[in-house]
């Protein structure tokens, strides 16, 4: 069964990601295969504490099944290099009350015993992610991918166009709020029980979605510091404990080189990222946090002025992969039904649309979006992609 109103509701079952065996990395230059087995060690060895204390919560793991004696089943098929394994499993998956909408296809075991009518299908180019949602019963809250960042109303717009198959999905049991402000908003803050969530810079931006509800400010040295280089081929990767003194013919620009050519999509930029708000919360009184023994959490007296008991675990290659606890999870069953917190809020169906290229106007928004539709041919949106419109069509 699956079943997730809220993220804070009494967590019953978890999905939890996991990375490829060592071996998956024999036929690789020495400087990256070495690279890549200290990665997957510590990746393995910080899975299973999690997946630990995650049972001793009382809370049902489930893991993705990978055939550690058939690696083809996991090679791209332009590159004939592996795909990204299935760490974070949030990016590609989405619950959405008793909804799974499931992308990580390559591990089908997954969902072997999830009756049909739990699943959701939506079309390949429609952008839903369990990293950008936020569900308060009735309420939801989407965060459309970085297209904010293009200053391209086009890009705006045709993502909205695409969403607008998920309006339709849901518009009978909720209120669908939608934002442009960059894609993963688990990165940014998190809701950790009613009326409480935890806040950084970025979070202003969805104020409106929760009005009134107390904070827990993170201030940005709490965040793992910021590197500049991302994507070139410069970029040293940063890793807690990240040494290689044993081996003196190490080569970190090669490994840097391989990653940039063959596994770009393993990486996103985590100096955007605050791993610290990016937690998982098993109830209103517990919360699953990363960090270390020296280090765990400055603020957690903070956190517990809200009578919730932080449980802290380490991963250590949150960097790497970009993830924190809540990339690495999909909550796949939490107790309760469904609850209208926001009565008064009116009826169902989309309510808000905040871009900042629109002055968070949904109004002003929607009149532009319906001129630009009207402009462009039902063919060309249909068979269009992002490039495309950022090309072809006139800015309005």
């Amino acid at each position: 069964m699956i079943n997730v109103h809220t993220g804070w509701n009494s967590l019953e079952e978890v999905w939890l990601g996991d990375v490829y065996p060592k071996e998956f990395y024999d036929d690789l230059p020495t400087d990256v295969k070495t690279a890549f087995n200290q990665v997957t060690d510590w990746t393995k060895e910080d899975l299973y504490i999690i997946q630990h204390k995650l049972e001793q919560l009382g809370v049902r793991v489930k893991r993705p099944y990978i055939d550690v004696n058939n690696k083809n089943l996991y090679l791209d098929a332009s590159t004939q290099k592996l795909k990204k394994p299935p760490i974070c499993l949030r990016d590609n998956n989405t619950v959405i009350g008793n909804h799974l909408i499931f992308r990580d296809t390559d591990f089908p075991n997954l969902i072997e015993g999830i009756e049909e009518k739990y699943l959701l299908n939506v079309s390949p180019g429609v952008y839903v992610s369990g990293a950008s949602l936020v569900k308060v019963g009735r309420d939801l809250l989407f965060d459309a991918p970085f297209i904010e960042r293009l200053h391209s109303k086009e890009a705006i717009f045709y993502n909205f166009y695409k969403f607008e198959e998920v309006i339709r999905l849901l518009e009978k049991d909720y209120r669908i709020n939608y934002s442009t402000n960059g894609g993963h908003c688990d990165g940014a803050f998190m809701p950790i029980k009613f009326g409480v969530y935890l806040s950084t810079e970025y979070a202003d931006v969805y104020d409106f979605f929760l009005p009134s509800w107390k904070t827990v400010d993170f201030p940005k040295h709490f965040s793992i510091p910021k590197f500049q280089g991302m994507h070139t081929m410069n970029f040293r990767w940063k890793l807690p404990k990240w040494t290689f003194a044993d081996n003196q013919g190490f080569s970190k620009q090669i490994f840097n080189q391989y990653l940039e050519e063959f596994c770009k999509t393993w990486i996103g930029n985590y100096t955007e990222t605050y791993f610290d708000v990016n937690v998982l919360a098993i109830d209103e009184e517990n919360l699953m946090c990363i960090g270390d023994e020296k280090n765990a959490y400055p603020y957690i007296k903070e956190i517990e002025k809200h009578g919730i008991k932080c449980h802290v675990v380490p991963f250590r290659t949150r960097s790497f992969w970009d993830g924190g606890i809540h990339c690495l999870t999909l909550d796949t069953k939490r107790r309760g039904t469904l609850k209208d917190f926001y009565p008064e809020r009116g009826d169902f169906g989309l309510k808000k649309v905040r871009s900042g290229l629109f002055n968070n106007n949904s109004e002003h928004f929607l009149d532009q979006y319906n001129e630009w539709k009207a402009k462009v041919s039902a063919d060309s949106l249909i068979g269009g992609t992002l490039r495309h419109f950022r090309k072809k069509v006139t800015n309005l």
